[in-house]
């Protein structure tokens, strides 16, 4: 892909994230890890895209 002349180049990052006793939350109850880890992506979501990149 060029734009003006010039070749536009993008990175791709892979995020993975281990959320602290994630496993435990699951075991005793879902809803409150699920939850966790929907905080957790919406707040990596919105710095991406504070910095120009694509969720």
């Amino acid at each position: 892909m060029e734009e003006s002349g010039q070749l536009l180049r993008k990175l791709a990052v892979v995020l993975r994230a281990d959320f602290v006793a994630a496993t435990q939350l699951v075991r005793h109850d879902d809803a409150p890890a699920h939850g966790r880890i929907q905080d957790a992506s919406l707040r990596f979501s919105m710095t991406i895209e504070a910095y120009g990149g694509i969720w």
